[in-house]
């Protein structure tokens, strides 16, 4: 019993790259507070930002109707930063959020 808990699987974290942390800090900086950001290929793109969370709302809404359906196929890491602080969350979690 002992060597079966050794060979269960591990659930490991993915780290957050440093260039979300610093693409969420310019956002902040800029007085944009709540943003969305995807890494898509290795390459980090702003798809949404706003200063009020009304206004981001929308966007995300807006974002979710035109562009989300393109990523379903694409290996995409997205990131929502809301004041701040970064969450990354699934394609699927983003229209539960919005519902």
């Amino acid at each position: 019993m002992a060597l079966r808990t050794l060979f269960l699987p591990t659930m490991s974290l993915k780290i957050v790259p440093s260039s979300v942390y610093k693409t969420a800090q310019a956002c902040k900086d800029n007085g944009k507070p709540f943003a969305l950001i995807i890494l898509l290929d290795a390459t980090l793109y702003v798809e949404a930002s706003a200063k009020t969370a009304v206004v981001f709302e929308r966007l995300l809404k807006d974002w979710t109707a035109d562009t989300m359906p393109t990523l379903y196929r694409s290996n995409v890491r997205t990131f929502l930063i809301v004041k701040g602080e970064v969450r990354e969350v699934t394609l699927s979690r983003i229209r539960t959020i919005l519902k």
